[in-house]
């Protein structure tokens, strides 16, 4: 290997007897076979790192991370890091000798920014970079008989036959500030092993099958080989470790584990007699999720002060910070991130942005200096003006802001998001007619390159109708959002309020009913970061159908979208009860009045799909009556019609997404015999989207479609 130095080798030619003719030289003793009485090798640290990095990509990221190794006597630290997207995996190795076998024990392994258990991808990684020429078992890897690989390499290509390495056995394994030096001698014992390496070699023993199956991704199966493991062994820390990081990772995984994180972290506590600081980053995670915030921020700062990987305790200072409602404790917290590791970009956009909130303007510029002395090429320098001119200019400083996109535009002089960046900051800063002209740009840019830039023309329809008085053309900009665009249903909203400002109350009323088809469609996708802006629009929503038009029973509807939205917003659950009992009191009074003649049950309440099932699919066909069906549907939404034949034509074209959305739509507004028939249409529904996300690899998705279903009364 490259990073691998032979400093001494010697060879003995046994059976020569004296006096010995040398005049022939080495060539003279090429055909005898010597035996290998010593080797000497040394592994520099920095060798170790450069060659291991290029074989460990794709274990936490995509491309080849950075590795850092801190040597010990017997082992060493190991620490893996992807700065850009803020992970890092972080564990143990002891290294241990039997005759002329090298054994490495893989433990103590913790991880942030990463979903998979750490000791597994800790696995994974030693298991990429020794390759085949180690055997694994478990956490366990067997490099066999070193030295005579050594010497197999070295000597045939200097002109000598390989040697007869029997009896060879290492006596020195020393770890010292840049390297290993590794001896071995023939006819000496083994080098005695450390007690780190002797507990770690015991814990590998046992969870060996657990481990295996872990590197399986089968953490169910895993699960269950460590909890027989904790049988035979009680309380052992690295088991519990082990079990507990596997808990957590499967309610990670599936949101319908409830109690993953209660359950890990009690495994932890019974195991706390034997704990060591390794697994404090663990605990602190699980007390966060278990709602013990200030037990979680001084774990985490703790793990700051203590980790020897300098990105791991960045990213633990980094959690603790988001975790503490002290704008000056969260701000020392972030300090104490840059200092461990002054290369990772996460934790100083996060001072940044928080820099700026305090007023801090000139320090916050300071870390985007930096952040740009960090990035490589000029489009990722200009992507960081980018990002730091957005944050400054949400944060409310428009002329800084105004610079920095300037900047952005020098490394990119046609980038469409730096143009209009600048175009929104002129607008802030009082510029309006400029910044309009910039924001037309960019739309313009995207237009002419085939780009999306639904950002900037939302942008830009704000500027048109809150500053240049323009409703109409912002109406316009707003309803060219496609459905498909992250912006969509922030566009719907700014739609319908801009139509009640210009007296169109029924145009509002659709577009506000668009805007929750929208968010009813991405309901399992909605990214965290889109939900308050979904929650705004349907409170909107609410607001608008209940003061507006008085419709009630249209508020309750938005009202129970935005609480799908966002269960625990105490404001929309409040408006949701607040509707339901208008609603009910609405229908109270309807029951006490005299009725009249009973109209005769109308054609629209049939169940019947409008196209035959029997019908030849003609896509083109079905495509265009989709539209028109759309368009009619928005025309009466009390049509039941219309919406059988749609349901049709969207099941036979195999947009189930959509149809999702609209049944759920329309079984929110059912009554209980209507409701009755639209529910095996929706769980037929669900049980599509279940197979086509099970085929398409995306398990979590699967899982929630079908819990979705099992709750459908």
């Amino acid at each position: 290997m490259a990073c691998v130095t032979v400093c001494d080798l010697r060879v003995s030619l046994p059976g020569l007897r004296f006096p010995l003719d040398v005049s022939g030289g080495v060539p003279r003793f090429r055909h005898r076979r010597g035996v290998l009485e010593r080797v000497l090798l040394e592994v520099p640290q920095s060798a170790l790192e450069a060659w291991a990095a290029p074989r460990l990509r794709g274990v936490i990221g995509v491309g080849a991370p950075k590795v850092q190794l801190f040597v010990r006597r017997s082992g060493a630290t190991v620490g893996i890091v992807d700065a850009e997207a803020g992970r890092c995996l972080a564990f143990e190795v002891e290294i241990d000798t039997t005759g002329e076998d090298l054994a490495l024990f893989v433990h103590d392994a913790r991880q942030a920014g990463l979903e998979a258990p750490a000791t597994a991808l800790a696995v994974r990684a030693v298991h990429a970079v020794a390759g085949h020429a180690a055997e694994r078992q478990g956490a366990r890897f067997v490099l066999p008989r070193v030295a005579t690989h050594v010497a197999r390499r070295a000597l045939p290509d200097r002109g000598a036959r390989s040697p007869d390495a029997r009896g060879l056995a290492w006596t020195t394994v020393r770890g010292q500030e840049d390297g290993w030096i590794l001896l071995a001698q023939r006819g000496e014992a083994s080098s005695e092993p450390s007690p780190a390496s002797v507990r770690a070699r015991e814990a590998c023993a046992l969870a060996e099958a657990a481990d295996d199956a872990a590197f399986a991704l089968d953490l169910e199966r895993a699960r269950v080989l460590l909890v027989d493991a904790l049988e035979r062994a009680p309380r052992h820390r690295e088991l519990s470790r082990r079990l507990a990081e596997i808990d957590h990772a499967l309610g990670a995984r599936d949101t319908g584990r409830s109690g993953r994180a209660e359950a890990a972290l009690a495994t932890m506590r019974d195991a706390e007699r034997g704990g060591s600081g390794h697994d404090e980053l663990l605990i602190a995670r699980l007390l966060a999720e278990t709602g013990d915030t200030g037990g979680a921020i001084a774990a985490f700062a703790r793990i700051g002060e203590t980790e020897p990987v300098g990105p791991l305790a960045a990213l633990a200072c980094d959690a603790a910070a988001s975790l503490t409602t002290d704008p000056y404790g969260a701000l020392d917290l972030l300090d104490r991130a840059v200092a461990r590791a002054p290369a990772l970009p996460g934790p100083r956009w996060t001072r940044l942005r928080l820099r700026l909130a305090a007023g801090r303007v000139h320090d916050a510029r300071a870390d985007a200096e930096h952040l740009e002395a960090l990035a490589t090429g000029g489009r990722a320098r200009g992507a960081v003006w980018l990002r730091a001119g957005r944050a400054f200019l949400d944060a409310g400083w428009q002329t800084q802001a105004t610079v920095l996109f300037e900047r952005a535009l020098r490394y990119g002089p046609r980038d469409i998001l730096a143009t209009a960046g600048l175009g929104a900051a002129l607008v802030a800063s009082g510029k309006v007619a400029r910044g309009a002209e910039l924001l037309t740009q960019a739309v313009t840019l995207a237009e002419s390159s085939g780009a999306e830039a639904w950002g900037a023309s939302l942008d830009l329809a704000r500027v048109l109708a809150e500053r240049l008085d323009d409703m109409p053309a912002a109406i316009a900009r707003a309803r060219a959002v496609p459905v498909h665009a992250a912006e969509a249903l922030t566009a719907r909203g700014l739609e319908a309020r801009w139509r009640a400002a210009l007296g169109d109350i029924a145009g509002a009323a659709l577009a506000f009913a668009r805007a929750r088809d929208l968010a009813d469609a991405r309901l399992f996708d909605l990214p965290d970061a889109a939900r308050g802006a979904a929650l705004a629009v349907l409170l909107e929503a609410g607001a608008f159908e209940s003061s507006v038009r008085g419709d009630w029973l249209a508020a309750q509807r938005h009202l129970e979208a935005a609480v799908r939205v966002a269960p625990h917003d105490e404001a929309a659950r409040q408006a949701l009860r607040e509707a339901g009992a208008r609603v009910a009191g609405t229908a109270q009074a309807a029951e006490q009045e005299p009725t009249g003649d009973v109209e005769p049950p109308s054609s629209r309440s049939g169940t019947a799909p409008g196209v035959e099932a029997e019908e030849p699919v003609d896509e083109a066909r079905d495509h265009a009556r989709v539209e028109e069906l759309t368009r009619k549907l928005h025309a009466d939404p009390t049509d039941d019609r219309v919406v059988d034949e749609l349901t049709a034509c969207l099941l036979r074209l195999g947009r189930t997404h959509e149809l999702y959305a609209l049944l759920s739509a329309r079984i929110d507004e059912a009554g209980p015999a209507r409701r009755e028939a639209l529910i095996p249409k929706q769980r037929e529904v669900l049980r599509r989207l279940e197979e086509e996300a099970v085929a398409a690899g995306r398990n979590d998705e699967a899982a929630l479609y079908r819990e979705a279903s099992e709750m459908l009364q």
